[in-house]
């Protein structure tokens, strides 16, 4: 006896949350005979189904899915699911059946499901990164008392070394949204990568933010968690640091910030966030000018709260050290452009510079620059002006530079016109900025005034 049979179902229109596109079914099946067992095989397929995400648009799909189920196996093998969405495509292979009984207290009756993949990608359409292809395994249950699907086991390999360890369970609630719990560990993988990895639905902002700024380079671990209880999704809340964080350890990587500031290189840091607050720490890194003026940057942080409310501002505090030059170019950039009060180009100084730059940088356009503080603090040795300053040659100076939106700040010990001297200056930025103040004392010896003032 033979089974052969076909079932079209139409576009079910839009619905609430979505809507389920063209459904094509096809049973095939045969009755055992001798040793040959009994078979149904079925093959599913649906295009143009749309996933309505509310805010966050539109999620459109295509399935198919390809089953066999062989008397006496006691399992569904999965010949083939393939998804493709957007961009990516996961095409899986395995098989689901139900779970052995282990006759332990308060268990429920389950099916497990195994399930493998030897060449899915992932691309979200928000990511500018290349296609992820990986290899991956999900295994796990479904109680039906409880309706709970779990992920016992997540395991993804990228190209390389790289690869992610994880668990899932999602509990669905009779007309509540689901219920999620994710948790995942990342080892030694290219950044590129685990960008395409952060799921879609966790910490959006944040997720953002890293794709857009943050490329290279590799992820030495990380990990990654997102805990939300049914009805909790979708509500008009923000998520908090406790439902959704995570941490990167990063490597050599390029951080952008904003504005006209170049990026830094060679990062090595971390990146963390906690519901929608971004917290970057930064141990080491090189900031390259388009002059090709180079600043090492080290001890960094830039912490940005609630990166789900405009303004996006984020306090940048970080070391920099180089050369005289390049570090007046570097904050010489707007937001900063802290060099624009001094009157002193980059190209006119040379030393060495060290010091310390705290400024709230804007990470979306249309923040009003003149309302945001800064700090420049720098420690200079050997330093001279290629230029007169004020009428004064200064050279050989050591001293400090420290400039705030209201005023500049300038002590020093230097050679002024060839003689010793000590200078304390200050120089108002703004109308309501302090008085301007000029201290010059020449520190003249015996040696000194004799060739000076013969």
């Amino acid at each position: 006896t033979a089974l052969d049979a076909s079932v079209d179902l139409a576009d079910t229109g839009a619905a609430a949350a979505g809507k389920l596109g063209p459904v094509a079914l096809k049973l095939t099946g045969s009755e055992g005979f001798g040793v040959n067992a009994s078979r149904l095989t079925a093959a599913l397929s649906s295009t143009g189904s749309v996933l309505d995400l509310g805010t966050r648009g539109l999620l459109a799909a295509d399935v198919d899915i390809n089953a066999t189920l062989v008397a006496g196996s006691n399992k569904v093998q999965v010949d083939r699911l393939l998804l493709k969405t957007g961009r990516s495509t996961f095409d899986f292979a395995g098989s689901i059946g139900p779970k052995p009984a282990s006759g332990a207290v308060g268990e429920e009756p389950s099916y497990r499901y195994d399930l493998t993949s030897d060449g899915s990608s992932l691309a979200p359409s928000e990511s500018p990164e290349p296609a992820l292809t990986f290899l991956a395994r999900i295994a796990g249950v479904y109680n039906t008392v409880s309706h709970k699907l779990v992920a016992e086991q997540i395991a993804l390999r990228s190209a390389g070394s790289g690869e992610v360890l994880g668990t899932a369970a999602v509990a669905f609630v009779d007309g509540k949204v689901p219920g999620i719990n994710l948790a995942f560990n990342i080892h030694d993988m290219q950044v590129s990568h685990v960008k395409q990895l952060w799921p879609w639905f966790s910490a959006r902002n944040a997720r953002l933010w890293v794709l857009a700024n943050l490329f290279g380079g590799r992820v030495v671990d990380a990990n990654l968690q997102f805990q939300v209880v049914p009805g909790r999704l979708g509500n008009g809340v923000p998520l908090s640091a406790d439902e959704v964080f995570g941490r990167f350890q990063i490597e050599g990587s390029r951080f952008d910030t904003a504005g006209r500031i170049p990026p830094i290189r060679d990062a090595v840091g971390v990146v963390g966030f906690h519901g929608n607050d971004v917290d970057i720490s930064l141990s080491s890194g090189t900031v390259y000018m388009p002059s090709g003026r180079t600043v090492a940057a080290s001890n960094g942080t830039l912490t940005v709260k609630a990166a789900n409310r405009p303004p996006v501002v984020g306090a940048l505090d970080i070391d920099v050290d180089g050369d005289a030059s390049a570090v007046a170019e570097l904050a010489s950039y707007e937001p900063i452009n802290a060099m624009r009060h001094v009157g002193i180009l980059p190209e006119d100084l040379s030393g060495s510079v060290t010091g310390h730059v705290k400024a709230d940088i804007p990470l979306q356009s249309g923040v009003d620059s003149s309302k945001l503080d800064w700090l420049v603090s720098l420690d200079y040795t050997g330093m001279s002006l290629a230029k007169p300053f004020e009428g004064q040659v200064v050279t050989d100076a050591d001293g400090s530079i420290t400039v705030d939106p209201e005023k500049a700040v300038i002590s020093a010990k230097a050679l002024l016109n060839g003689i010793p001297a000590e200078l304390d200056l200050i120089e108002p930025l703004r109308d309501e900025g302090p008085a301007r103040s000029r201290k010059v004392a020449l520190v003249l010896d015996d040696k000194i005034r004799a060739a000076a003032m013969p």
